[in-house]
């Protein structure tokens, strides 16, 4: 296995690696062409004090899980080395407005014309470490295809598709974050009943990618809920159903001032299609698919 692509436990010996190359294309002596150590020394020296300081901060930011992961100290794609900006044409490199494949913005015109920036090659692949962070992998099997794992089952990876599905590309940190929801439930008949609508919230919370900030019930608790939209802790709204949303037109009201605030209602009994059009179903009958009652304002 070549010197740019090797494979650690443990941050420790990723940084012992690191000095080896360094030191080894800093010293006198010949070393082997196209290596780690023969790309350090055609960078420049603002070049390789930025991917001194790059490489760094990935060792703090970033714990290696118990399983191996794989260090590239060069861009698969563009060979580009850590701290150094991707080529352009490069079908790795992110667009650090929109996070995602920085060439699928200019090729498939995802977003109105804007400028991509000048990504760096960190030395990891782009939203990897987001998914480790999240605890989201996925393997292949051969009868289902794709399907959602644990990180440490045999043939487990970081699953991108479900970060660029659910998580949000955080512009002013340059990163994914999990969708933050903030938990409301009106006051029901029965506090077992309400206690478990709300475990079995937080349950599809988790499934679908949301991070639980708070949870709110009762007469004050919608309040607090906007109030938690407004000042930018949470994302979305989630209620377990319509019902335990509001009673009648005051559903529709908290749907607008929820849209004013700049966020939405999720959960797994509810579902917004345009402005007027309210799908809800059961805990019972979602997300499988069942019967669904349809309402408009």
């Amino acid at each position: 296995m070549s010197e740019s692509r090797l494979t650690r436990r443990s941050a420790e010996e990723a940084r012992a690696w690191f000095e080896q190359v360094r030191a080894s294309a800093e010293a006198d002596g010949p070393v082997p062409a196209g290596s780690a150590a023969a790309r350090w020394r055609q960078m420049s020296p603002d070049a390789r004090e930025a991917a001194a300081v790059v490489f760094d901060e990935m060792m703090k930011e970033r714990t290696m899980t118990s399983g191996e992961r794989l260090l590239h100290a060069a861009c698969p794609e563009c060979d580009r080395w850590v701290g150094q900006a991707h080529r352009e044409d490069c079908a790795i490199a992110p667009c650090l407005l929109t996070g995602l494949a920085r060439r699928g913005c200019r090729e498939f015109a995802r977003a109105e014309p804007h400028d991509c920036g000048e990504a760096v090659w960190t030395g990891d692949w782009p939203g990897h470490p987001e998914c480790r962070e999240f605890g989201w992998y996925v393997r292949w099997d051969q009868a289902a295809g794709w399907v959602r794992c644990g990180p440490d089952e045999p043939g487990a990876g970081p699953d991108l598709s479900r970060l660029y599905e659910q998580a949000r590309w955080d512009v002013d940190r340059q990163r994914w974050v999990q969708r933050r929801a903030v938990l409301f439930s009106r006051a029901g008949r029965g506090r077992a009943a309400v206690e478990e609508a709300a475990r079995t919230l937080r349950r599809w919370c988790d499934t679908a990618g949301y991070a639980v900030v708070a949870e709110h019930t009762g007469p004050g608790g919608w309040s607090a809920a906007v109030a938690d939209l407004v000042e930018g802790r949470a994302d979305v709204i989630a209620v377990p159903s319509v019902e335990r949303l509001g009673h009648g037109r005051q559903v529709f009201a908290r749907i607008t001032e929820v849209r004013k605030a700049g966020g939405t209602i999720v959960g797994p009994g509810v579902q917004l299609a345009g402005t007027s059009l309210l799908l809800s179903a059961t805990l019972a009958d979602s997300p499988a698919g069942g019967t669904a009652e349809r309402r408009r304002g």
